[in-house]
């Protein structure tokens, strides 16, 4: 869906992201400055951003400190978003992110084998309460994602909100290394997306010209 307040194109520039102590690449960074809920984690080593969508759903970006990427995801789990959910607080920062788009898919079949779920691809699989077809078996089962994040949120939008104060100076947040992403509806406390990007520029393609895309994990 939408950003609640989309960030503005204007402003967006070409800036460096290390992918590690050796490698920096340069992507396609958004910036804004506004108020959101951020949470520091002192426990995992990681900085937590709240970007609302428009409607029941957010996206949480977590920047984990050099060297804890692997610790950070391993912890990602119920009790760490109830923990960054619970004492997040609303505070303005100066916010930059990589503009990215993330696309996965997954051969789920072997999963559904494991789960026990094995007779829907034999020739014994009965989906008569799905089709009137008979002799029919599931061939393949296969799990796809993708995720374009942009200004306006990740859908084409026509509108643009510029939220600054240019007589203080927020609070500096850049994702500018490696990070995780996971999108969360709120109702339910449901977890719709999760993503690591480790470098913004493979396989993404964007007004910028021929980038490349991350892979997910």
């Amino acid at each position: 869906g939408y950003w609640e307040t989309p960030f503005d194109p204007e402003i967006t520039r070409r800036r460096e992201f290390f992918i590690n102590n050796e490698t920096a690449v340069r992507v396609v960074m958004m910036r804004t400055d506004g108020n959101y809920y951020t949470y520091r984690d002192e426990e995992l080593g990681c900085e937590v951003v709240r970007i609302p969508y428009q409607g029941n759903a957010s996206a949480l970006f977590i920047l984990p400190d050099k060297g804890k990427l692997n610790q950070v995801e391993q912890a990602l789990g119920r009790e760490a978003l109830l923990r960054w959910e619970t004492f997040a607080r609303q505070r303005r920062i100066d916010l930059s992110l990589p503009r990215v788009s993330l696309r996965t898919n997954y051969d789920v079949k072997e999963l559904f084998k494991g789960l026990g779920i094995t007779e829907v691809f034999t020739d014994q699989a009965d989906l008569s309460a799905f089709t009137e077809q008979h002799k029919l078996k599931i061939s393949q089962a296969v799990h796809e994602a993708y995720l374009n994040i942009h200004e306006n949120g990740t859908e084409a939008a026509v509108t643009t909100v510029i939220d600054m104060d240019p007589y203080s100076l927020p609070p500096i947040v850049t994702f500018n290394r490696p990070y995780l992403v996971v999108v969360v509806e709120h109702l339910t406390h449901a977890i719709l997306f999760l993503g690591r990007v480790v470098n913004p520029n493979e396989n993404c393609e964007s007004e910028w010209g021929s980038l490349n895309t991350p892979v997910l994990a």
